[in-house]
């Protein structure tokens, strides 16, 4: 699959919680290819209009599948749809196609 690096996006936009000045800084952060609709546009027509979302809480990140119609992956497992799953610095996110890394 296609390698992005891990903190950006190919178009720049981050994909992490923290780094020096790339991370996400409102939640719920959304991941989908809907323009203007998405913290994060991922422009691969495998991905959905809103694919997946970020959660904060205390403690921690979530990340959510929302319904998408090629599924979320963390680390190589397939999400359940609006089931939150635990996410944390260095795991593997596969959005459809698309090859990201929670930072």
């Amino acid at each position: 699959g296609s390698h992005r690096d891990p903190r950006r996006s190919d178009r720049g936009q981050p994909c992490g919680a923290s780094g020096s000045g790339s991370g996400i800084y409102d939640y719920p952060f959304t991941v989908g290819n809907l323009k203007g609709g998405c913290s994060m546009r991922l422009e691969s027509r495998r991905v959905s209009r809103t694919h997946c979302r970020i959660l904060k809480e205390e403690g921690g990140y979530l990340i959510e599948d929302l319904n998408s119609r090629n599924g979320t992956l963390l680390n190589g497992v397939l999400l359940a749809a609006y089931t939150p799953a635990r996410v944390v610095s260095g795991d593997r996110i596969r959005v459809a196609d698309v090859d990201l890394v929670f930072r």
